[in-house]
């Protein structure tokens, strides 16, 4: 150590007059503003230079760790460091023994950090990067080449077919002009396939290098978005074109388009910043998929734009909130692209019930049921003719003397046999051994309520809900008919507002598919059908924009229809996949003489393994 506390630095008398000359000739020119030493000096000799810059007046500085640092020496004025990248210009020859030397020896990792700008190489870079980025879920650092051109193939006329091939030479100035570029364009435009070919296309023309990253929300996308794209340009997927997901890759060095998921290039920004150093352009696909990966790799990208100014960043999607995304990128060009439209047909599910007379061994057990809801109607049926007359032209006194003895009374045994119906209709359901004998009261009460139609009879009907805790809602054993139903049909506005009162559902339909304001609006009691329209606006229940169109398309079922369709209700759970019935679908289609192309959406990868095996045999 010396007196001031500086260290001695020792190095050859060789290095000591090479530098020197070195850095006394970079400082009596104007150009280069940058003189920047290989990364193999030790720590001695970077402690040298830096010694003998300060006394020349210069400045230098030191990046990177280990054996990846390097040390730079720069003029206090006109440094590279905040000015463009110096550039270097190839003849064609050249260009073309450069690129067969580069296809014939590719160059390892650590030339490629070499080859990159100082100011964006990546700060840490082991020898086992490769190694790295296949275990972790990286991306493969790459250098930007100029891609083969690829004329005249197979698939150029159908490429030439598409929407978008109209806005190319837009899309492409758009991407020239702008570092962020919005591409909005429905399904089936082909902006997920043409637009990387596009850039690919131009810098095979102009003799540029280019590295383009596009980016999937799913890795069966991404495989599939590659392969097409190989594919269209007639080459071999592994080559120009290749993909990286989640412990799966295929790439090579010769790769310039390589399709992943948001997660892949959200792991390999978490690395380091000077991994984009590489690449010109990010494709971004369907970012209107607003999940965790795609917000936040939009938030890192943006973060990044300042820093690369060469990159270029392009964002599609088939529907999306364009002034959104426009305001978020400061004003970004948007360009929307026209789709085809074709003629499609929809099948509902009781379409598909009624077309391949599917029906499974749960229905037919279900079949009691349903013959049970069906025995409910023509019961409700019976009460509704039976009371229709008495409503219009008698007064309520003598509805129930006017009864024919005819009739049967319904009697508490006969009665409470009913109450065999679905648990949701009632809370003694859970209990109906041990209630057995008040339901039976139950169903005796609204029966007297409707045929007699008196205060009493409503009474003793409010009596049960409020004392012997009856659910508001309880539906009759044999018709399904609530309390409030029945008291909209007889129009006893006291007792409908004390039922809503103590929260009776307005949304509850009977057997015949009725709800209470239905049952007003059919015994044309007007001022009980204002009551329950009031509280369904109120509250919101029932009145949604969607209904009308649910009931409409209800209405169009057919009686046989809707029986099937709610049979296979009960018989399925909707959350699992069905997958006899998509069998049994895909045999009607396959059978009929039409040609084409069968494609099936299931809910998720985990669906699509365990069903190939019973569609390669059902096939």
């Amino acid at each position: 150590m010396t007196r001031r506390g500086k260290r001695n630095v020792c190095v050859g008398e060789e290095f000591r007059i090479a530098t020197t000359l070195s850095l006394q000739k970079f400082r009596q020119t104007e150009e280069p503003k940058e003189l920047e030493f290989p990364s193999s000096f030790t720590a001695e000799e970077r402690a040298f230079i830096h010694r003998l810059c300060i006394s020349l007046g210069l400045k230098s500085k030191s990046r990177g760790k280990g054996t990846n640092r390097y040390l730079t020496a720069y003029k206090r004025e006109g440094s590279t460091l905040v000015q463009a990248d110096a550039e270097f210009s190839m003849g064609g020859l050249a260009r073309h023994h450069a690129l067969l030397l580069l296809q014939k020896f590719p160059v390892n990792a650590r030339e490629k950090q070499d080859l990159l700008p100082p100011t964006e190489r990546e700060r840490v870079l082991g020898q086992e990067t490769r190694d790295v980025n296949r275990t972790t879920g990286r991306l493969n650092s790459g250098i930007p080449q100029i891609p083969p051109r690829c004329d005249n193939t197979p698939l150029t006329s159908f490429r030439k077919s598409l929407p978008i091939w109209q806005y190319r030479d837009l899309i492409l100035a758009a991407i020239a002009q702008h570092q962020v570029v919005l591409v909005v364009g429905e399904t089936g435009c082909g902006k997920t396939t043409q637009v990387p070919q596009y850039l690919l296309e131009q810098h095979a023309d102009t003799g540029q290098p280019c590295r383009i990253i596009c980016t999937e929300p799913r890795r069966l996308a991404a495989v599939a978005v590659s392969e097409r794209i190989a594919a269209e340009r007639n080459e071999k997927l592994g080559q120009t074109i290749g993909y990286q997901i989640r412990l799966e890759n295929r790439v090579s060095p010769k790769t310039l388009l390589t399709v992943c998921t948001n997660g892949i290039l959200l792991r390999t920004l978490m690395g380091a910043d000077g991994s984009m150093a590489a690449v010109t352009h990010v494709i971004v696909d369907e970012v209107h998929e607003r999940d965790r990966f795609s917000d936040f790799l939009l938030i890192v990208l943006r973060d990044l734009l300042p820093k690369f100014r060469n990159l270029k960043i392009v964002l599609m999607s088939a529907t999306v909130d364009i002034q959104q995304f426009v305001k978020y990128f400061g004003g970004c060009p948007v360009i929307e692209i026209p789709t085809r439209t074709h003629e499609v047909k929809t099948y509902f599910l009781e379409d598909v019930l009624r077309m391949t007379n599917y029906m499974s061994e749960a229905m037919l057990k279900n079949k009691e049921t349903l013959l049970k809801a069906q025995a409910q109607k023509r019961k409700l049926a019976k009460w509704c003719s039976e009371t229709a007359c008495g409503v219009s032209g008698t007064s309520t006194e003598n509805m129930g003397g006017s009864r024919p003895s005819s009739n049967p009374t319904r009697p508490s045994s006969d009665i409470s046999g009913g109450q065999q119906n679905e648990p949701p209709n009632s809370s003694l359901s859970e209990h109906a051994e041990d209630h057995g004998h008040l339901a039976s009261k139950m169903d005796e009460a609204l029966h007297n309520a409707w045929i007699s139609g008196t205060d009493e009879a409503f009474s003793q009907v409010l009596y049960y809900i409020m004392s012997e805790n009856v659910s508001v809602d309880y539906q009759h054993g044999e018709t399904s008919a609530s309390a409030l139903m029945l008291a909209a049909g007889r129009g006893k506005v006291d007792v409908l507002e004390e039922l809503l009162a103590l929260g009776a559902s307005t949304t509850a339909r009977s057997s015949n598919d009725w709800t209470a304001f239905d049952w007003a609006q059919h015994f044309h009691q007007k001022e009980a059908a204002e009551v329950l329209m009031a509280n369904m606006l109120t509250s919101q229940c029932g009145l949604s924009s969607l209904e009308p169109a649910i009931m409409a398309s209800a209405h169009e079922m057919s009686e046989e229809e809707r029986d099937l369709l709610d049979l296979y209700h009960h018989s399925f759970d909707d959350e699992n996949t069905d997958l006899d019935l998509i069998l049994c679908l895909l045999q009607k289609v396959h059978m009929s003489n039409e040609e084409g192309a069968i494609l099936v959406f299931l809910a998720g990868y985990d669906d699509i393994g365990p069903h190939l095996v019973p569609f390669a045999k059902g096939s």
